[in-house]
């Protein structure tokens, strides 16, 4: 009898727990697609402003706070803020935006156009999803160059006159989903991907839409079919240094 009791509550743990799981990944799916048309419209706008600019490393931090608008529709919007930018380390006087306003750049992201969405925590939207709160992902833009190779790094030397000299246009983004990140993308000079600082996490050391069960990090993206966050599906996504890409490529 005890044995059979003992079953039987195994079994309706492990119904709660894969109902819970359901739920949580139901809301945390919805809550990215309350998200995309922000987040795709910002991809959109960086894209165009990159290529209709001759000096697109001179162009201004932009930065959308949807946490203390008073806009009704920005208070349903789970995304708490869109920065983007050229990441010109700890000095913008010439453009682009200081590492500061960033939570997951990391060194190997200097000299890059990134982007990052950062959810609002659970003080700002009662109902944000654990996965999702709080936590910051990076999307990179990824160029063409005048030799037509596809590459992120745009600098040829290290030096931001270079941008349109070698890379033609801005084609697409990479998600960078973090749970560690290489420095803080204070350096001054040009990365090349790799990480000569230490290692430090963000994220509360979880990637957005992850946890963690059983000794390992669990993804809840696998089903996920939207349009800005379904870059985040992928195996590179997962990278934490821009090296560690199968697609890496330093220079165009």
């Amino acid at each position: 009898m005890i044995v059979l009791y003992l079953i039987i509550f195994i079994t309706s743990a492990c119904r709660a727990q894969t109902s819970g799981l359901m739920f949580e990944q139901t809301r945390m799916t919805n809550q990215l697609l309350q998200a995309e048309a922000s987040v795709q419209s910002a991809l959109d706008t960086y894209q165009s402003s990159f290529n209709n600019s001759a000096s697109p490393q001179t162009l201004s931090c932009i930065s959308s706070d949807f946490a203390n608008s008073s806009n009704k529709a920005d208070a349903l919007n789970p995304v708490k803020s869109i920065t983007f930018g050229y990441l010109a380390g700890s000095d913008n006087s010439k453009g682009g935006c200081t590492n500061s306003v960033f939570n997951t750049a990391g060194d190997d992201n200097k000299g890059q156009f990134i982007l990052e969405v950062t959810f609002k925590t659970l003080s700002e939207y009662p109902d944000i999803s654990p996965l999702l709160a709080g936590k910051s992902i990076l999307f990179v833009a990824m160029g063409q160059s005048t030799s037509n190779s596809s590459c992120y790094d745009i600098m040829t030397s290290g030096s931001s006159s270079n941008v349109k000299s070698s890379y033609s246009s801005l084609s697409s983004f990479v998600c960078i989903n973090k749970n560690q990140r290489c420095g803080n993308g204070s350096i001054d000079t040009q990365s090349n991907g790799t990480c000569n600082s230490s290692m430090s996490s963000v994220n509360n050391s979880e990637r957005a839409a992850f946890f963690y069960a059983q000794n390992q990090h669990v993804s809840l993206l696998n089903t996920y079919t939207g349009t800005a966050f379904d870059l985040c599906t992928v195996a590179d996504s997962r990278a934490n240094m821009m090296n560690q890409r199968s697609d890496w490529s330093h220079s165009c």
